[in-house]
């Protein structure tokens, strides 16, 4: 399900945390500017362990290898066109300029999803409401 934001229009979602891709995606262009927001309350579970979009810091999945690396577990990420390549750190609250780099195509779709180790998806739990504001 994607959608398009004209500028000063806002809109929730939820990402849920088994899921290596959202259902739900935001057409983007290059340079334009977003606000990605999650309350600190909203949680879900990597197994057995509680947290945030901010993630957490798992010494097994580092050994294992993350999907984005340098980046806690569990912490809110995006990328372009579900290609990991392209793939950033969110966290609770962050404010991204769309990249004029992305090869392939002007038109880009940007999913969200917890970083995690590949193959690792299936213990996952819950969902987060995010927030996305289009700023120009």
């Amino acid at each position: 399900m994607d959608f398009k934001l004209n500028v000063g229009e806002n809109k929730k979602i939820t990402v849920a945390a088994k899921q290596e891709f959202s259902d739900w995606c935001i057409k983007v262009l290059p340079n334009e500017q977003y606000l990605i927001s999650c309350s600190k309350d909203e949680r879900w579970k990597d197994w057995f362990i509680n947290t945030s979009a901010e993630g957490y810091c798992n010494p097994l999945a580092i050994l294992v290898g993350l999907r984005v690396k340098h980046v806690k577990c569990f912490c809110l990420c995006g990328a372009y066109n579900r290609d990991d390549k392209t793939a950033f750190e969110i966290g609770l609250n962050k404010l991204i300029t769309i990249p004029d780099t992305i090869k392939g195509t002007s038109l880009l779709k940007l999913y969200f999803f917890a970083n995690d180790s590949k193959g690792y998806y299936w213990n996952n739990r819950g969902q987060i409401e995010i927030s996305i504001g289009r700023m120009s």
